[in-house]
Parts: C-alpha cells; structure tokens; sequence
C-alpha cells in the first residue's frame, strides 16, 4: 500500500491509501535491466488553486506540486457588462496649440473628454513616472527614478493657480525668447525632452519660488500636504542633490548615500521639486476625478 497526502491551497488536508498494484499501466522501459513503469494515479476533485501532492511508499516520499487551472479564461462574454473600446497614446506625443512641446495633463483630459462623446470608455498612456530629463538624461518612461513620485514634463504651467499672483513668472513666459523658444518647440517634429523640461522648468521654478516666500492659504496647504506624505520631502532632496552632483545615487560619496545633510543639495531645487510634486498631485487628480465623472476609466501604466 501506499499513502497520499494532499494539502490544499485552502490548508485543508486529505489523505488515504491506493495500492500501486491496481493502478492501471500508461506506459514501461527496459533501462539497463531494470524495469520502469509508469501508472495512472487519479486525485479527487480538486478546487481551482496550487497544491501539493505527497506520495509515501516503502518508507519513500514523492512529491510534486498539483496545479487545478480552469477548463478556460474569463471572457467578456461572462460578464453582464456591455463590451467598451478606449484609445491608448503616449501623453508626451499629444499636441495642441497651447501645450509647450509636449502633452500634458490638459490634454489627457480633453482626450478623454473626447473619447466620451465618442462613446469611448477608456484612455491609457505609458507611464508618468518620474524621469531624469537634465544630468543625468534618461526619459525611457520604464526606467523611472521612483514609483513613487510624478513626471513634472506632463504639468500644465498655465493651469497653476499661482500664475496670476506671480509677477516674475508672468514676466519670464511673455519674454520674447521664452516665447520664442516654445514655438520652435511647438513645431518641432519630435518631443526635444530636455528643452521641453527646461523652458517648464524655469517657470516652475518661478512659481515655487512666488508660493514658498508667501504666507497664504495655497502655502498652507502644501504644507499640510507634506505633512501626509513625508517620503516627499526625502524625495526632493534626492532629486536636488542629484542635480548638484550631476550623477547617479550610486556614484555618490559614501556619506551621502547613507544621509544628506544641508549642504549636500540647493534648497531651492528642493522647493521646486516639492512644489512639482504637489501640483502633479492636484492637476493628475483633478483628471482622474473628471475621468469618474464621465465614466471613463484611465489606465496609467507602471
């Protein structure tokens, strides 16, 4: 006789005896003078799930894993949901006559929008991680710097609230070169990464630097947001002192890699990127909320 054992991927236990004798023969070899057969064990019902099947005989144990898959996949004909269809692009290669070179968040949602009345149920894109787009240079949208954190690239500068209270950023966009330069990037018939992000950046920059020097209600709600989402705050210093170093974590003294302290990174990088992060928070929000409101799902890729 032989023993059986059988574990569920519930927990639940079954054992019983079989005798080998009795099972019947699949197939046998003659291998240098010793016989080999192959025999038919069947197993009871099994619920769908991994698990384990143990074979105890003449003090010897055989074991193998026993995997119980479905006869097949789950279809949209089980479902009692009407088929959708959506539309899939990289944000950064929608352009409009107001972006500045690059698709951003303003776009997806009239994207969106437009899939809506086109009866469309879905829009998707590439990840909108965070990238390195000065030194170090690495748009890939699979090689992000965190999981964590948002591409600035996709902000729409003009949709901040701090634009109209900030005297300085309004000066830089309305300068002829600023103006200039955002035209050929316009017209340009490829994404140029690292202009797109320099000429945003200046003017975020600006705008981070109009909203830390104040003390109103949009500075008090960054505030409380940094107060919920502490990693953020770790993150901009990263991201500052890898611009000051001009190279990776990896090539990094040994004391930074372990704590930045001041000096290792420029505040005002630091305010920019946290400023960047919370306004990534609002406009990727307020998308995702109208998105809910039409009914539309946004599939952002990882």
């Amino acid at each position: 006789m032989a023993d059986c054992k059988l574990e569920l991927e519930t927990g639940e236990v079954k054992n019983w005896e079989t005798r080998l004798s009795e099972l019947p023969e699949e197939q046998s070899a003659e291998v240098e003078g010793s016989r080999y057969v192959l025999k038919k064990l069947e197993l009871p019902p099994l619920p769908l799930g991994y698990h384990h099947f143990t074979l105890t005989f003449s003090s010897a144990n055989w074991e193998t894993m026993v995997i119980s898959a479905p006869e097949r996949m789950y279809t949209l004909a089980d479902s009692e949901k009407e088929r959708i269809w959506g539309l899939f692009i990289p944000l950064y290669a929608l352009r409009s006559a107001d972006n500045w070179g690059v698709g951003d968040f303003s776009d997806m949602e009239t994207l969106m929008q437009w899939a809506q009345k086109q009866g469309g149920g879905l829009v998707g894109t590439l990840p909108l991680l965070s990238t390195y787009l000065g030194q170090p240079f690495d748009p890939s949208p699979y090689a992000p710097v965190s999981k964590l954190f948002w591409n600035e690239l996709y902000l729409d500068v003009a949709r901040a609230p701090e634009l109209e209270q900030c005297p300085a950023a309004q000066q830089l966009i309305q300068s002829p070169g600023f103006q200039e330069e955002l035209e050929k990037l316009r017209n340009g018939d490829l994404v140029d990464y690292a202009r797109c992000m320099a000429i945003k950046r200046q003017a975020l920059e600006q705008l981070a630097g109009c909203l830390f020097d104040g003390d109103t209600d949009r500075r008090q709600q960054l505030e409380q947001w940094l107060s919920d989402n502490p990693d953020a705050q770790q993150y901009a210093r990263f991201r500052a002192a890898v611009e000051k170093m001009g190279k990776g974590w990896l090539e990094w003294p040994e004391q930074m890699q372990k704590e930045l302290c001041e000096g290792d990174y420029d505040p005002a990088a630091e305010r920019y990127h946290l400023y960047a992060q919370w306004l990534i928070g609002e406009q990727l929000g307020g998308v995702a909320d109208r998105a809910r409101q039409e009914g539309v799902g946004l599939y952002l890729d990882l």
